[in-house]
């Protein structure tokens, strides 16, 4: 049996903590070097220094983890410069954290209590109590006051009664755990959300719970080790998370601009981020601004809603589309419709209104009736769906998801509406960017066009006759009927065969099709335009394309030329040669576009031409001397 010096042993008991159980009372208090554990042996509570600092702090932290990791700090704003801190239980039965002099740089205020136990349990809660037994009277917890870091059971959200808010705040700096400049808070209002906030600016928004998840987080509804319940009564709203496995250990913790959630692998001795947001560039708050819709596999990620336009062409042609759009036609009221956004994480509900009684059918009806009315949706979807949200104020912060989501009814005028529907179509390839159009029986047609009778004809051109015709909801159409005796042909067709040039105005990887083998095809010439053979440039009111492949001198100020479909073509190589789309996350700014990034190398990528170009003439000059010397010798030699 291997013995030990007793000199070493009484050094070691004055190096280690010693270990006071997991309560502390009157009598008993708290000193530096002292350490409670909770009964289980799941958390420790004592002082401890962060980084290289020396200043003190009383803190919780995970007792059997190797690397010290602290979930919970008393005195965050008042270190104690010194290890003659203790924790005492004060005469009124309040914690006090006080210094050898006396100082007192934190304590509770809870009510007063005759016999008070303060105690840590095993799941990281520090509780002040009345009495020492199980059916005790809390006075105080520390789950009442978070600080980075959620632990499974501790709530955030906010109580009516007595005005508690409970939000994490990030640490200053990982030296120091006074409150940083990052919060993650619940706003109970209108439909209750998470937000992160730097400051007063939103930086990432959860969307409004939905009875099964928040509807910015889709993903949640999947996640077999956890389980996530949202309250909410007239007293209280608060969101709280449970482990369905004991054993795993994990933690939910806001670092800077990031909520990530850890869990611990003792075969890698260390903590995996298993789930963070925002987890991409459309998880900003408000990346695509108000009435704009953020797709992150799109490119670029920002679309106007149907029947919106970017309020700023410029900026958006530029990959900044966070000045949102504007309505094409204003609201006429009595006359709107509704338009639908399928899979989409619901608006900013900071101004919403919600009725839990209503159906989606009353909720429309509601809508309609209120001419401030911009939206509604259903608030609860969880029983086959229930309750009604309004968004009274513009539409801010909306994503489009593949799946998951939910349905967004969206106010338009009606001349914005399709005669045959009103709402988006759910196919995938369109994901509510547009409406479909409507397709039509060649019978519907006939009776419309009274059998293309000549009384309804309007005019002819080179490959048919067009009627006028009448749907029978009173609809008017024009209707093209094509002649198979026309006398134009595929030469018709052809660019380099004309006297006039065609300029496409919308070139883009999705209009270049490809064929077996491997011919290019361009497709898609709804909104392209014809030039003379001498005409240079041509101005129009209504820019149309794809933002992020037009030129920047056709969308700031509606010009376009030959020149407009060379810069849409350079997009695309640079989409080719460089693999990425042209909206994406470069380098370390998640806000920077590949013609920014492009951009931003060009200074680069000269000074290396420059360099190469300088060396490679001293080369050639180098050679060319030493073929000149060499050319003598030979010459020498053959005389």
């Amino acid at each position: 049996m291997k013995t030990w010096p007793l000199s070493l042993l009484f050094l070691c008991s004055l190096l280690s903590p010693s270990i006071a159980g997991d309560t502390i009372t009157p009598n008993t208090p708290l000193s530096d070097g002292k350490t409670l554990v909770s009964a289980g042996g799941n958390f420790e509570l004592g002082f401890f220094s962060p980084g290289n600092l020396k200043n003190r702090y009383l803190g919780i932290w995970y007792k059997n983890i190797s690397t010290q990791t602290v979930v919970w700090v008393a005195n965050r704003e008042a270190p104690l410069t010194d290890n003659t801190g203790s924790l005492n239980i004060s005469s009124d039965g309040n914690l006090i954290l006080s210094n050898q002099a006396a100082k007192v740089f934190w304590s509770t205020s809870s009510s007063k209590a005759s016999s008070p136990v303060a105690q840590l349990l095993d799941t990281g809660n520090f509780v002040l109590k009345e009495g020492n037994h199980d059916s005790y009277s809390l006075l105080w917890q520390s789950f009442d006051h978070p600080c980075d870091t959620l632990l499974p059971g501790m709530k955030l959200g906010f109580n009516f009664t007595t005005g508690l808010d409970l939000y994490l705040t990030t640490w200053k700096s990982t030296d120091d755990p006074s409150p940083g400049d990052y919060s993650f808070k619940l706003d109970p209002y209108g439909s209750p959300e998470f937000f992160i906030w730097k400051q007063s600016t939103k930086e990432y928004r959860s969307g409004p719970w939905n009875g099964i998840q928040f509807s910015g987080e889709p993903e949640m509804n999947s996640d077999s080790y956890f389980t996530f319940e949202f309250f909410i009564n007239p007293h209280a709203v608060y969101y709280t998370y449970k482990v369905v496995d004991s054993s795993i250990i994990s933690r939910f913790m806001l670092n800077e601009s990031m909520i990530q959630r850890y869990v611990w692998f003792n075969s890698t001795v260390g903590w995996s981020i298993y789930w963070s947001i925002p987890k991409d560039q459309c998880d900003y708050y408000a990346e695509c601004g108000p009435y704009g819709i953020c797709n992150p596999n799109d490119s670029p990620i920002c679309n106007c809603l149907y029947g919106f336009s970017p309020k700023s062409p410029q900026d958006w042609s530029l990959g900044d589309g966070q000045g949102g759009c504007m309505r094409n036609t204003r609201l006429d009221c009595q006359g709107d419709g509704f338009v639908r956004l399928t899979h989409v994480k619901l608006p900013d509900t900071s101004n919403s209104t919600v009725n839990k009684s209503m159906s989606l059918e009353q909720c429309k009806e509601s809508c309609l009736n209120n001419c401030s009315c911009m939206a509604y949706a259903t608030s609860n979807i969880s029983g086959g769906g229930s309750a009604c949200i309004i968004w009274g104020s513009d539409l801010i912060d909306i994503k489009q998801f593949v799946d998951g989501g939910q349905d967004l009814y969206v106010r338009l005028a009606a001349s914005e509406l399709s005669p045959t529907q009103d709402v988006y179509p759910e196919d995938e390839s369109n994901r509510g960017k547009e409406l479909e159009l409507p397709l039509f029986e060649l019978s519907t047609i006939v009776v419309a066009t009274d059998n293309f009778s000549i009384a309804n004809k309007l005019g002819e051109g080179g490959f048919g006759t067009v009627y006028k015709g009448e749907l029978e909801d009173g609809q008017g159409i024009a209707v093209k009927r094509l002649s198979r005796y026309s006398l134009q042909g595929a030469d018709e067709f052809k660019n380099e065969d004309s006297r006039f040039r065609i300029i496409h105005r919308d070139v883009k990887a999705s209009n270049i099709l490809l064929d077996n083998d491997m011919n290019p095809k361009i497709s898609d010439f709804g909104v392209a335009r014809i030039f003379g053979g001498d005409q240079i440039d041509e101005y129009t009111k209504r820019v149309v394309g794809t933002y992020g492949y037009m030129s920047p001198e056709y969308a700031m100020d509606g010009i376009f030329s030959v020149k407009s479909d060379v810069f849409s073509f350079g997009v695309l190589v640079l989409e080719i040669i460089s693999g990425k789309k042209n909206r994406g996350i470069y380098n370390t700014d998640p806000r920077l576009s590949l013609l920014g990034h492009v951009r931003e190398m060009i200074g680069f990528m000269c000074y290396q031409s420059i360099f190469h170009l300088l060396a490679s003439v001293f080369l050639n000059i180098e050679l060319s001397g030493m073929e000149t010397v060499e050319g003598r010798q030979q010459l020498g030699t053959a005389r």
